[in-house]
């Protein structure tokens, strides 16, 4: 009896076009991953570096957090067996998933045209432990926002967040469980603060993105290595290639009227509440009471 549907891969059947793709795909540069709660600025962060000349960037494919998820999993289920019978250990795995990312990431990029590419999804993140072996190479950026105005911001929302089934998020439900969200997600990306991967991973606050975009971007370009460009300041100059829903974040230069919109949005109540749940991110990330990151 079949228990699931089976579809099968229809292109690689083809085994001349799967020879030359292995015969063409040498990334010179290694992908740049970027990660951050939803609502933290990704979309904004990555449209800017998608304007430099050398860096391909979006729309978002989720391939990063796909595959780390799916290295997790398989680990998981077989690890014990694969280590047991083989002598595998679970970076041997990751490194393994790590490499179908580059693959495919490298035929984006090939396709853009453009040196390198970086790769976004907002909930990538939160394996980032995982990814630093999966991409041993590759620079990951983790932008951080207050918990407070991410919180609102989800709430806010128009496009509603669902989960595979189609339900709504629970921390897009409340703005309390939204920034506990917001701090367990962001706990996972500071892992690697102090980690032997820590000399590739980069944090960047959209409170200073937004309040001096050339100091913030030419330190993240130094950084990844990359030349700096005039260009990363005029994104909103040129046709971006973002959801519709989104598409109006990055019409304009970058602004500063979204911080601290928490103090309007929230109730006392809501507000006690946070302060209750998440004091302590919010105190050791550096927000005060102006939600301005010193």
């Amino acid at each position: 009896m079949v228990s699931a549907q089976v579809v099968d891969f229809q292109t690689v059947h083809r085994r001349d076009y799967m020879l030359s793709l292995d015969s063409q795909l040498t990334m010179d540069k290694p992908p740049i991953i970027i990660g951050g709660c939803p609502r933290s600025g990704t979309t904004l962060l990555r449209t800017m570096l998608g304007s430099h000349p050398n860096i391909c960037a979006g729309p978002e494919l989720a391939m990063t957090m796909q595959a780390s998820e799916a290295a997790i999993n398989t680990w998981n289920r077989i690890g014990e067996r694969a280590k047991t019978a083989y002598g595998l250990e679970d970076g041997d795995f990751a490194r393994a998933y790590g490499k179908s990312v580059e693959h495919i990431l490298e035929i984006i990029r090939q396709k853009k045209g453009k040196p390198r590419i970086a790769d976004k999804m907002p909930q990538s993140v939160q394996h980032f432990p995982t990814l630093c072996w999966m991409l041993p190479d590759s620079p990951l950026i983790h932008i951080i926002r207050d918990g407070r105005d991410v919180a609102c911001s989800i709430y806010n929302y128009e496009v509603e967040m669902k989960d595979d089934n189609g339900n709504i998020m629970e921390f897009a439900k409340d703005p309390v469980v939204g920034c506990n969200y917001w701090k367990w997600i962001t706990g996972r990306g500071m892992i690697l603060r102090d980690h032997p991967c820590s000399d590739r991973y980069y944090e960047i606050f959209y409170e200073n993105l937004v309040r001096d975009p050339e100091k913030e971007m030419r330190k993240l370009l130094k950084f990844i290595n990359e030349p700096w460009s005039d260009q990363v300041l005029d994104y909103f100059k040129t046709e971006q290639n973002v959801p519709e829903y989104t598409h109006k974040n990055v019409l304009n230069p970058p602004s500063t009227k979204s911080i601290g919109k928490w103090k309007k949005q929230l109730s006392k109540k809501q507000k006690k509440r946070i302060r209750e749940k998440c004091d302590d991110a919010l105190t050791h990330l550096g927000y005060s009471e102006t939600a301005l990151k010193k």
